[in-house]
């Protein structure tokens, strides 16, 4: 279809119209038009510059067209904008203000985050290795204690001393619980007060057991603090009702062993007994 009507289109400038004579335009490169017109030349001419002053004046108002365009488009754009971005922004915060407090509470949780860290070994401590009842080292802290001292010697001033209630049992079942938990808390606070100006540390073992381990001392001075426990309890204002029986031991590297638990079970060997009869009021 398209290549015949491309073909009626030639045939219908180029055929013969009937106006030559004899068909002259069949043998020739010209048309019947410009055989038969005279001034063909003059037409085609003029024609030919009217189309080109149409076309430049086409290509001016195409130009124009897209000035134009372009003009309505930004005009659009700025138009959406203008939308978009009515809200208006006054400085009405204080900058200044709110920086210094953002650096106050950075420097609070800084602050507060470097004793956290800094107390959090008295943390651990507290929580893991601390007897409540009697705020002294635990069992677990004294096996950490011994289990690092296992490959170590302990110095000649060292001294071990073990004190136990032996009757606790006893006292727990003629009296109470609470009873026998306030006499433990009694031999705590005056083991305390004994051994308070000396370089000794006291832990709590459980089963109303305290193991006391002072260094730079010796077996005389250990026993003499003892003692001094001893007539304290004797006189003490708690629980004068209650009949107490103790055990004390003590064992020094120099005459027994340099390794902890060695001279630890040689304090468990060496306990004398003891009695705190009960005080009449």
């Amino acid at each position: 279809i398209d290549s015949a009507y491309c073909q009626y289109i030639i045939d219908t400038f180029s055929a013969c119209t009937g106006r030559c004579d004899n068909h002259e335009c069949l043998t020739s490169n010209k048309t019947c038009t410009q055989l038969c017109l005279e001034n063909y030349d003059q037409l085609k001419a003029e024609i030919d510059a009217e189309i080109q002053s149409l076309v430049t004046e086409l290509s001016a108002l195409y130009s124009t067209t897209m000035n134009t365009n372009d003009e309505y488009n930004q005009y659009l754009g700025a138009s959406y904008i203008s939308v978009l971005s009515s809200a208006s922004v006054k400085a009405s915060v204080n900058v200044k203000l709110y920086t210094l407090i953002a650096f106050f509470f950075l420097m609070i949780l800084c602050c507060g985050g470097a004793v956290v860290l800094g107390r959090i070994g008295d943390i651990i401590q507290y929580i893991f290795y601390t007897d409540h009842l009697t705020e002294l080292s635990n069992r677990a802290h004294f096996d950490k204690h011994l289990a690092s001292l296992d490959k170590k010697l302990l110095d000649d001033g060292t001294v071990y001393s073990v004190v136990n209630i032996e009757n606790i049992g006893d006292i727990n079942k003629q009296f109470s619980r609470e009873v026998g938990d306030g006499v433990i808390k009694l031999f705590a606070t005056y083991l305390k007060e004994a051994f308070a100006k000396t370089e000794t540390e006291i832990i709590y073992n459980g089963n109303a057991t305290f193991v006391i381990l002072s260094k730079d001392s010796d077996t005389i001075t250990v026993e003499d603090i003892l003692k001094l426990f001893g007539i304290r309890l004797d006189d003490r204002d708690e629980h004068k009702q209650v009949q107490i029986e103790y055990g004390v031991g003590i064992a020094q590297t120099s005459l027994e062993t340099k390794k902890a638990r060695k001279l630890f079970t040689a304090a468990l060997s060496n306990k004398k007994p003891f009695v705190s009869e009960p005080i009449e009021e």
